[in-house]
């Protein structure tokens, strides 16, 4: 993984202690409710066509997984559940909000998941399934007062489909706009 981000970084011009992670946007072991690898590698490719620009966890999986939480400029490299790269996006907004304050506009950015319409409503029914399960998992209760943490980003570089950003704008490159 560690070529494979030495080109995307070269190829956007980084440098070499850009932030960075490489993880799927859920983990296989998450699997609730219908989610599983094939569900996972449906969001990744969304994300790599850009028809996906945000995604949505539990504080709570942060301080389980003992994971710092991303900031905007960071880099991931989202993989598919197979661990195979599926595209690399730079973040540009990460929240901390209880679940019900999740808006449209950020409920639009999740993209069609499951060929549903990006709505708030399918957006809260879905996570609200989800975040549940990760919950019942935990034996903790899921309500929503739950904090969760939103991330907006842009895809910057695909193995399987050209991304196209201007040179002169260093912000999608990666580097702060000043």
């Amino acid at each position: 993984m560690t070529a494979h981000w030495d080109a995307v970084r070269a190829s956007l011009g980084l440098p070499d202690d850009a932030p960075w992670t490489a993880m799927p946007f859920a983990e296989p072991d998450e699997a609730v409710g219908g989610f599983d690898a094939a569900a996972m590698d449906e969001l990744a490719d969304l994300a790599a066509r850009s028809m996906k620009r945000g995604t949505c966890h539990l504080l709570e999986q942060f301080h389980r997984d003992g994971f710092p939480l991303r900031r905007p400029g960071d880099h991931w490299t989202v993989l598919r559940a197979d661990g195979t790269p599926a595209c690399t996006v730079l973040l540009i907004g990460v929240d901390v909000m209880p679940f019900a304050e999740v808006g449209a506009a950020f409920a639009a950015l999740e993209g069609p998941e499951g060929g549903v319409a990006p709505t708030l409503g399918a957006w809260r029914r879905v996570h609200a399934a989800f975040f549940g399960g990760q919950c019942t998992r935990w034996g903790i209760p899921f309500d929503v007062t739950c904090e969760v943490v939103c991330e907006a980003f842009i895809t910057v570089h695909c193995p399987d489909h050209p991304v196209l950003l201007d040179p002169g704008d260093r912000w999608s490159a990666g580097t702060n706009r000043s």
